[in-house]
């Protein structure tokens, strides 16, 4: 568990950010988890790191009895905060002198927190089928952020609900932004909640504010008893979730604005507030009497944790566990009491500090300007305040309501006030920049078809040129290559599926779209957004990542793995340039440059399984620095050699993991005679595969090509034929020698071989490497492979490299090949040596022949000698006995 607290602060937090934790209902006053008696039942403190804060956070959570919930701030604190409780955690006793973090105290606002919470009465954990509720409503959540243009969320399981944590650009809190009401955040969650209602689950809109403590991911959630059909559950961060802050998306704030454009217009705008007691106002439902509010509804409703109620004469206490201004004060009987009589609603809280406190001022920390009006008996959600309209007479002189055609007409006149028509050519233009929202939902139907000079739509009418141009809007910026839709998203070039560009169509079209809209719309779209793939741009030394691209042609003096000097700072702005769509780049790694990042397990790892070998861990660390590259311009691929149990699966799951899924493929040699696998390769950096056998030669040749970064042909299945440059590398990992029909000098140009001579005691196996890896290096194994990046990029290949690997090499391709020991054995080469071909063939067959081995043909033997570039083929004049004879030799190379 230790290990997963630790981890919700690397994911939410910068190192050096400060956080408060916050511990509810703990069941005892004092324990050596925290200093100072907590005789509110609170226990709190502020953190600046994730070992302190983690090992804080599993104290609490390891209680013999688990407190009420343990949480955190999200949005990061003031600095100065820390010196409240400096990284360690204290009983908390009174707001005078312990002031917990309140919306001021709060220095950036960084996520929009989406709470997914089952609707089930107060003070009870949720059941298994209502948190199955929540889990497919976050499905549908998730899925329509995506559309909207959100980054991939932090998705975690809350114990009664769950959790989509977006994070955004850090924003200035300011009420903009951070307001109760009508701040940006606010207005976000009011338009998720408008939107996915009425299935049992609700989304939270009480969580805008800026100190708003969230679960703490990895404790237990424990609301009332712990019983089977409510158990209390731990929360816990989704597999796969980013590792640290960097590597968590950013949503951009104009996507945040466009979510917040969509929230519903404010309840009760136009309306006169209605009284609680019994009162006749003209603008109210049926006799204008809504009657009490369910005070308890209410408080529920806003997350406000109740005690208890008590009844003493004509009111209702509505005792509650902690005081509204102050948490500390619940001693004090802190309560909301409905009367009958004026006032009707009273806060009462007996501290001396909140004796001036009113209901007014409870409800605004509360609920802020919301309306009162749903929490009351005879509230109608359906109800709307009369308003005033023309009345249209029928034939008979009856008040008639308006047609769907006069309707039609008005909003075509709305539209036509942004279309401006040419007579002369007969053409109608739309002013988009004039157009006040792009929201499909809100954009009316009618300005995408002809409306003709008098503005009336005609029959048939529909102009697919506007859609396009109002799609390239919308989406922008967005290309179009070989049948895919590219959109320029969190630093990179996203493909976009055709299916998001077809919903969007028919959410702007509405009850006008039809079939044919869809397809000549889309078609059009693709003619104006298209760009062929070979022009795409290209900058081979530029790696995206997380939070940059690293630019691999600096100086390399600049980048010195594991030594920190003191120009770090401006090193970094040197190496890390801002993500840029002009770069064209369609491959993000998931993980984040971090100059600071070390690896030491890794390190370790690999001393041992390369029993110290500098020049074998020198080559790996080159090549995985090859495979970060978007280019595959060093023409080399990786042949992994060596029995089982060696560390080579390791090394290829941390490979993987780091680079992506999305980013890694599995091609073998004989997939490359088969176009429909060839196109895998489109946009790979990596292969990883274990069978390297092929008898084809098509095969190995299609190989050399993708090797050496050529132009290569795929093809879809039932589908056109795409030309595109490769840039994937090659990894083969083998138990046993590979079985390949080309043996050639130019085969063995292109491979590096690594021996995993080592096996791995079966004592010492640890099955769970791979993750750990991941989870506690990842940033720093990924500056280990920049490392190599850079100076493969500084000597332009894999040149010098260490004896042992060209020795393993020649090994290799003598394992391969056994014309290579016949030649070592008994040809010997010179400028000036020949010898007939025939009779260097005879003397081969018989040594096969004696070391029961099949020969090679005779065509195939000749083949393989002249693919060496010291030896060739040609007619000779040579002496047999007295005669002198022209025959076919090998010139170069004489039996010795």
């Amino acid at each position: 568990m230790g290990f997963e607290l630790d981890q919700v602060y690397r994911t939410f937090f910068n190192p050096g950010e400060v956080t408060e934790i916050r511990v509810l209902a703990v069941p005892q006053r004092t324990h050596r988890a925290w200093d100072s008696a907590a005789f509110t039942g609170i226990v709190y403190g502020y953190f600046d790191n994730a070992s302190d804060f983690g090992r804080a956070a599993a104290m609490m959570a390891g209680l013999d009895k688990p407190p009420k919930g343990i949480y955190f701030t999200p949005n990061p604190c003031k600095p100065e905060l820390l010196s409240r409780a400096a990284n360690h955690l204290v009983g908390y006793q009174s707001s005078k002198d312990q002031p917990l973090t309140g919306d001021t105290d709060i220095s950036i606002i960084r996520w929009l927190l989406v709470d997914l919470d089952p609707e089930r009465s107060s003070g009870i954990s949720a059941s298994p089928e209502e948190l199955e509720l929540a889990k497919e409503l976050g499905k549908q959540v998730s899925e329509f952020m995506a559309e909207t243009g959100f980054a991939t969320p932090v998705k975690a399981m809350s114990g009664n609900g769950y959790h989509l944590n977006y994070r955004l650009p850090d924003l200035p809190n300011e009420p903009e932004i951070s307001g109760r009401a009508n701040g940006l955040i606010a207005r976000s969650l009011a338009a998720l909640a408008d939107r996915f209602k009425g299935n049992g689950v609700k989304i939270d809109v009480t969580v805008a504010n800026a100190a708003r403590i969230w679960k703490l991911y990895g404790t237990r959630a424990c609301k009332g008893d712990n019983t089977p059909e409510r158990p209390h559950r731990q929360s816990l961060l989704f597999q796969g979730s980013p590792l640290t802050l960097a590597d968590v998306p950013v949503t951009p704030r104009e996507v945040l604005e466009k979510l917040a454009g969509m929230a519903p217009a404010e309840k009760g705008k136009g309306q006169q507030r209605p009284r609680l007691p019994p009162a006749r106002t003209k603008s109210l439902p049926q006799d204008g009497n809504l009657g009490p509010v369910d005070v308890e509804r209410y408080l529920a409703h806003y997350g406000v944790p109740l005690k208890g109620v008590k009844v003493e004469g004509a009111s209702t206490f509505y005792l509650l566990e902690n005081c509204i201004f102050d948490a500390g004060h619940a001693d004090g009987k802190p309560a909301v009491i409905l009367s009958p009589n004026q006032p009707y609603l009273t806060y009462a809280c007996f501290h001396q500090s909140c004796k001036s406190r009113t209901w007014k001022d409870a409800r605004n920390a509360i609920s802020g300007n919301d309306s009162l009006a749903q929490f009351c008996e005879g509230y109608d959600p359906n109800w709307k305040p009369e308003r005033k309209k023309r009345k249209l007479r029928d034939r008979s002189g009856n008040d008639a309501e308006p047609s769907e055609s006069e309707i039609e007409t008005r909003n075509m006149a709305l539209v036509a006030q942004f279309i401006t028509y040419d007579p002369e050519t007969q053409v109608s233009r739309v002013d988009w920049e004039a157009f006040p929202t792009l929201l499909p939902e809100k954009i009316p139907p009618f300005v995408f078809f002809d409306l003709g000079p008098e503005g009336k739509r005609k029959r048939g009418s529909f102009v697919e040129s506007r859609m396009a141009e109002y799609l390239g809007r919308y989406f922008d910026p967005i290309r179009h290559t070989d049948g895919k839709f590219y959109r320029f998203m969190g630093g990179w070039w996203q493909i976009l599926e055709q299916d998001v560009v077809r919903n969007i169509i028919y959410r702007a079209l509405k009850d006008l779209c039809k079939a044919g809209h869809l397809d000549a719309a889309l078609a059009l779209l693709k003619a104006k957004v298209n760009k062929p793939e070979l022009s795409w741009e290209v900058y081979p030394h530029l790696v995206n990542c997380k939070n940059g691209m690293i630019d691999l042609s600096c100086d390399f003096t600049h980048y010195k793995f594991e030594q920190i000097r003191e120009d770090a700072p401006s090193i970094s702005e040197k190496i890390l340039l801002p993500h840029d769509k002009d770069y064209g780049s369609r491959v993000q790694l998931p993980v984040a440059y971090d100059m600071y990042a070390k690896c030491p397990l890794w390190l370790k790892f690999l001393d041992e399984i390369f029993e110290g070998s500098r020049g074998k861990m020198g080559l790996l660390q080159l090549f995985c620095g090859y495979t970060l590259m978007p280019t595959a311009k060093f023409h080399k691929s990786l042949f992994m050699f060596g029995s089982g149990a060696n560390g080579k699966s390791t090394i290829i799951t941390v490979l993987e993991q780091l680079l992506g899924n999305d980013n890694v493929c599995s091609i073998s040699l004989s997939d490359f005679s088969r176009p429909f696998a060839v196109l895998d390769l489109q946009g790979k950096l990596l292969s990883v595969a274990s069978e390297v056998e092929t008898r084809e030669a098509q095969s190995t040749e299609n190989f050399k090509r993708a090797i050496a970064g050529d132009s290569i042909m795929g093809e879809e299945k039932f589908g056109r034929r795409i030309k595109f440059h490769n840039i994937c590398k090659f990894i083969f990992a083998m138990n046993n020698p590979p079985a390949v029909t080309d043996k050639t000098d130019g085969f063995k140009r292109r491979i590096l071989v690594l021996n995993f001579d080592y096996r791995i005691p079966e004592e010492k196996q640890d099955r769970d490497l791979p993750e750990r890896l991941i989870r506690e290096e990842a940033a720093g194994i990924f500056a280990w492979m920049l490392h190599g990046a850079f100076v493969l990029q500084l000597k332009q290949g894999f040149v010098n490299l260490d004896a042992e690997i060209v020795r393993d090499t020649d090994n290799f391709m003598h394992t391969l090949n056994p014309l290579l020991d016949f030649l070592d054995e008994f040809v010997e080469f010179g400028t000036d040596n020949k010898v007939p071909s025939d009779d260097l063939y005879k003397v081969y067959r018989q040594w096969c022949e004696d070391g029961g081995l099949r020969p090679l043909g005779k065509v195939q033997f000749g083949i393989q000698l002249i693919s060496n570039p010291k030896v060739k083929k040609k007619k000779c004049d040579c002496q047999d006995g007295a005669l002198v004879t022209r025959r076919n030799c090998f010139v170069g190379i004489k039996a010795k």
